[in-house]
C-alpha cells in the first residue's frame, strides 16, 4: 500500500507547502518586534539618530489632540493626535485605537482631578497605562504643518521649543497586542498540526476505509489481503489510477477508492478546472456512491475509457443529463443494493 500512500502525499504536497509558508510568514510578524533593531522606552531612544522601525514598549503615552479632523471614505471622523515624548519632543500617531484615545483621555482628566486634590495618588495609578508602538519615519499625510500650527495655539505650550520629531508612531495597548500574537500563534500552529495531520493521514492506513470495508465484507482473509496487496504493487494501469479486470483503485482528494468493477455502474470523463483543465473520471459505484477521481490528462481518461467499455461492457461510459436525473431520482438500475 505504500505506492498509493506515496501517490496521496504528491497530491497533498501543495497543501503542505501553503501551509509550511504561512506558518513561517506568521511567525516572522510574531517575531518581528524582538527581532527589531530596537525594542526600548522612551528613556532609551537617542533622536540625533535615525528611529525608523524602532519598537517602543512600556511607556505611558501623554496623548494629546485631535490636531486635525477630517472626514474618510465612508463618512465618518478621522482624528490625528500626537504623542509628548517628553517636554520638548512630540511625536505624531497614526493607526490609533480608539481604546487607546480613551484611556489617554481618561488618565488625563484623573491627572487634572489630581492636581486640582480631588483624587488621591493612588486612585491617580488605576488609571494608569502602558501602549507599545513602532515608530517609522512620517509622511505628508501625518500633516505636521497641521500640527506645528495647532501647539502655536495652545497657551501652554512654547512652539518654538517644541520640536516635532519627523516620525510618526503606530500605537496598540498591551492587550491588542497580546490578543493579535495570541491569534498569530494560534494560526501558526494551525498550520503545524496541518501539516502533521497531512502527513499522518497519506503515511498510514487512515482514508483507507473502502478497502478496510471491502476486506471485511469478503471475510478479511489473508489471502485477500496479499491479492489486494498485489494489485495496488502492480505498475499503475495510468498514473494516480490502477485497474484491472477485477478491481479499481485511485485517490479521491485524499481517500483511497477502491472496489471491484462489478459495482461500478456509470464512469465519464470530466475536467478538473481548478487543477488547470485537468483531465479526470467520476465513477458511480452501484450503492450510490460516487467519487472524482482525477487523471494526469485526457488521453490517459480516454485509455481508462477504452479498457472498461471492452472489459467491462456493463459499465455505462457516456454522460448524458437525462442518465443523471434518473440516478438522483433513484430510477435507473445503477442504485442496487451493496
Amino acid at each position: 500500500m505504500e505506492i498509493i500512500r506515496r501517490r496521496k502525499r504528491e497530491q497533498i504536497v501543495g497543501y503542505i507547502i501553503f501551509f509550511s509558508i504561512g506558518a513561517v510568514i506568521f511567525l516572522i510578524f510574531c517575531l518581528a518586534p524582538f527581532a527589531a533593531k530596537s525594542y526600548q522606552t522612551w528613556d532609551n531612544l537617542d533622536f540625533n539618530s535615525d528611529l525608523s522601525y524602532v519598537y517602543v514598549t512600556e511607556i505611558e503615552p501623554d496623548i494629546e489632540g485631535p490636531y486635525y479632523t477630517t472626514k474618510d471614505d465612508n463618512g465618518l471622523d478621522e482624528e490625528f493626535y500626537y504623542v509628548a515624548v517628553d517636554e520638548s519632543h512630540v511625536m505624531s500617531l497614526i493607526f490609533l485605537e480608539y481604546d487607546v484615545v480613551e484611556l489617554a483621555q481618561k488618565y488625563s482628566r484623573a491627572k487634572q482631578d489630581f492636581k486640582e486634590g480631588n483624587i488621591s495618588k493612588k486612585e491617580l495609578d488605576t488609571y494608569r497605562f502602558t501602549v507599545i508602538g513602532r515608530i517609522q519615519k512620517a509622511n505628508e499625510y501625518d500633516r505636521h504643518e497641521d500640527l506645528r500650527a495647532y501647539l502655536s495655539h495652545q497657551e501652554s505650550a512654547d512652539s518654538d521649543q517644541i520640536e516635532i520629531l519627523p516620525y510618526s508612531m503606530q500605537v496598540i495597548t498591551k492587550a491588542s497586542r497580546n490578543m493579535y500574537l495570541c491569534g498569530m500563534g494560534g494560526f501558526v500552529l494551525f498550520c503545524m498540526a496541518a501539516i502533521a495531520g497531512c502527513i499522518l493521514w497519506t503515511g498510514s492506513s487512515l482514508g483507507e476505509r473502502m478497502i478496510v470495508k471491502y476486506r471485511k465484507g469478503q471475510g478479511d482473509t489473508q489471502s485477500l489481503r496479499e491479492k489486494i496487496n498485489s494489485f495496488f504493487r502492480l505498475e499503475e494501469f495510468v498514473p494516480n489510477l490502477w485497474l484491472n479486470k477485477e478491481f479499481i483503485g485511485g485517490i479521491y482528494n485524499t481517500i483511497t477508492v477502491f472496489g471491484e468493477t462489478k459495482q461500478i455502474a456509470w464512469v465519464y470523463p470530466i475536467i478538473f478546472q481548478y487543477e488547470h483543465s485537468v483531465g479526470g473520471i467520476k465513477v458511480y459505484f452501484k450503492n450510490g456512491r460516487n467519487y472524482d477521481l482525477r487523471l494526469q490528462n485526457e488521453v490517459d481518461v480516454e485509455t481508462v475509457l477504452q479498457y472498461l467499455r471492452a472489459y467491462c461492457p456493463w459499465i455505462v461510459t457516456e454522460y448524458s443529463d437525462d442518465l443523471q436525473e434518473k440516478y438522483k431520482k433513484g430510477s435507473i438500475l445503477f442504485k442496487i443494493e451493496e
